[in-house]
């Protein structure tokens, strides 16, 4: 199925999920805003956002966990529904954003609540019992899973108190979107520098391993604000970067960004990944999202498993139809199926490609690493 085919399918999909389960005659309150570096989360806030606007309901309020204020929200929600933040942080690797979201349930156990498409991932299982002990407890609670793994896990520990729903991520919301620059690279690689990355061989499969990082300047986009990337790379050949490489050019921009509203500061760490990616002609990436963005941009790309496996779950479940991607099992293979591909993808004798493997291809995860966050 070509590219633009499947994000309008998943887009008109959420549409038909969503649409009975919010009223559109009742505010609603969108919480746990993502007030951090991670494009990915971004991208899912304005797609939630875009989500709400087609089917005509009000965000009487919408907060992140440092802004939350249960009167305000309780003055503005009324009788309406509780919706949350999707993505990848249901799970006791993320206790900020979990542990708020119990708060809010039990802050208010009389409003409907929807969970937008998680994936779940729990070291403690404890922890999991806590939690589904905690959420059980609240009466009108649905759990939207972003892939099979996720939904057995809501099934098993949550399905007895809660409804259970599967659904694509939100970012698809987005729809298709125009590449932000010509290709300068042939390959651009998003490489995860956070505990969830692939592993720590990516810079010597790129052959970057002797290069130090260097700043690289960004563009000037509408909002003005000066956001530029930490980069290593080889021109033409290969650019390596992550968005939690992206820093503010000094105090002024930092300030400029916080003064934008929520939407605002999502769009321009949406802006800069869209750009980081149009640079190559081809892109390696171990970030999920960085998978959804190549296919919201139509750009070929080499996808890489992370440490628990959730990248595979979501291709298996949605994605492995596109056209446009090929699974690797290391950064080594995902460099050598790159500089296979990009003779042709040059000669425009092809512009995708497709995975013949299954599910039981797939490699076990990859050993976790440690790194620093600069936003």
């Amino acid at each position: 199925m070509a590219s633009d085919n499947l994000v309008s399918l998943f887009a008109k999909q959420l549409r038909e999920k969503f649409a009975p389960l919010i009223p559109a005659d009742r505010p609603v309150a969108l919480v746990d805003y993502p007030d951090a570096a991670n494009s990915g989360d971004h991208a899912i806030w304005l797609g939630e956002k875009k989500l709400l606007a087609d089917l005509g309901v009000t965000v009487a309020y919408e907060c992140s966990v440092q802004t939350y204020s249960r009167d305000a929200m309780a003055a503005k929600l009324g009788n309406g529904t509780i919706l949350m933040q999707g993505g990848g942080n249901f799970s006791d690797r993320h206790p900020l954003s979990h542990e708020f979201r119990i708060k809010v349930l039990q802050d208010f156990p009389d409003n409907k609540a929807i969970l937008f498409p998680q994936q779940a991932t729990f070291l403690d299982n404890d922890y999991l019992q806590r939690s589904a002990e905690l959420i059980g407890k609240h009466p009108r609670v649905t759990l939207f899973a972003r892939g099979l793994m996720t939904e057995h896990l809501f099934n098993r520990y949550f399905g007895s108190n809660a409804a259970i729903e599967t659904a694509p991520d939100m970012a698809f919301m987005l729809g298709p979107q125009t590449r932000l620059s010509e290709p300068k690279y042939d390959i651009v690689w998003l490489a995860r520098t956070d505990r969830d990355g692939a592993n720590n061989q990516t810079e010597a499969a790129a052959r970057l391993s002797s290069q130090a990082a260097e700043k690289f300047f960004l563009p000037r986009f509408p909002d003005s604000v000066e956001i530029h990337a930490a980069i290593k790379h080889r021109p033409p050949t290969v650019l390596l970067t992550d968005w939690y490489s992206l820093f503010f050019e000094n105090e002024q921009a930092r300030n400029a960004y916080n003064r934008l509203d929520f939407d605002g500061r999502s769009q321009a760490s949406l802006t800069r990944a869209l750009y980081m990616l149009s640079l190559g002609r081809l892109v390696i990436t171990d970030r999920l999202h960085g998978h959804i963005f190549c296919l919201l941009l139509g750009i070929p790309h080499v996808f890489l498993n992370n440490d628990h496996g959730k990248n595979w779950d979501f291709y298996e479940t949605w994605t492995r139809q596109s056209p446009l991607c090929r699974l690797a099992r290391d950064p080594q293979e995902a460099w050598s199926l790159a500089r296979n591909a990009l003779p042709k993808l040059k000669d425009g004798i092809a512009s995708d490609w497709s995975w013949q493997g299954t599910a039981a291809d797939a490699p076990a995860p990859a050993k976790k690493k440690n790194s620093g966050i600069r936003w």
